[in-house]
C-alpha cells in the first residue's frame, strides 16, 4: 500500500518536504525506490525502517509554480502510482 498526503506551499518557501508511505499491510516495506513526480521534474527517494521515503523540492522549483494554482503529484513504486495534489500560495 502507497500512501500520501495533499500539501500546501507558500511561493516563497526554502523546501518541501514530501512524504509517501509504502507498507504491505500493516508492516513497513523498506530500502525500496519511490519516485515522485511533479511539474516535469522527477525525484527519487528509498524508504526508510519505517517505510517513509522523503523528498525535497528545493526553492529554485518552487518558485517557477505559479500562485494560487493547484499541482497534481504522481507517487510511484514499481506499478502502483497514485496522485496527490499541490496548492502554491502566495
Amino acid at each position: 500500500n502507497l500512501k500520501t498526503s495533499k500539501y500546501t506551499v507558500k511561493k516563497s518557501a526554502k523546501k518541501l518536504t514530501v512524504k509517501a508511505t509504502l507498507k504491505n499491510g500493516k508492516k513497513a516495506v523498506k530500502s525500496k525506490k519511490i519516485t515522485l513526480k511533479l511539474n516535469g521534474k522527477k525525484y527519487s527517494a528509498k524508504t526508510n525502517a519505517k517505510g517513509i521515503a522523503k523528498f525535497t523540492v528545493k526553492k529554485n522549483v518552487i518558485s517557477k509554480l505559479k500562485a494560487g494554482k493547484k499541482y497534481t503529484m504522481t507517487v510511484t513504486y514499481i506499478k502502483n502510482t497514485i496522485k496527490t495534489t499541490l496548492k502554491v500560495k502566495s
